[in-house]
């Protein structure tokens, strides 16, 4: 039981950890793209 939650906190971690990524990743891509224009 103990186990699972330790599992799945761990995957929401993660996936919150890829989420981040994810936004700062396209915010940087906006970024560059509007000063190459």
């Amino acid at each position: 039981m103990v186990r699972m939650i330790k599992i799945t906190f761990f995957h929401v971690e993660v996936g919150r950890l890829a989420e981040n990524d994810l936004l700062k990743k396209t915010s940087l891509a906006n970024k560059t793209e509007l000063q190459s224009m």
